[in-house]
């Protein structure tokens, strides 16, 4: 984790953008395919990170509800987090 903090900061300092992680991708590879299909697995990858979070603590916050419930709960809980915090 922390090799990971360092080298986007030494990066970020290198190439001050506000691109981010899509920024390094082109300034490292330039303006191409291969570019295109990273920053495209970047995205799925963004997309598969925000379903296991809002999976993760649609999990814990069904413990706070009655028994028989938390199935449908946590579902709702699951998607809810995805509506907010995907856009």
């Amino acid at each position: 984790m922390h090799l990971n903090a360092y080298s986007y900061a030494k990066i970020g300092v290198r190439y001050q953008s506000t691109g981010g992680p899509v920024e390094f991708i082109l300034k490292g590879f330039g303006d191409g395919v291969l570019s295109g299909e990273l920053n495209l697995l970047l995205w799925i990858s963004y997309i598969f990170a925000l379903a296991l979070y809002s999976k993760g603590f649609s999990s814990y916050a069904v413990i706070f509800l009655p028994p028989g419930s938390a199935q449908v709960w946590d579902k709702i809980f699951a998607n809810t987090i995805i509506l907010i915090y995907g856009n």
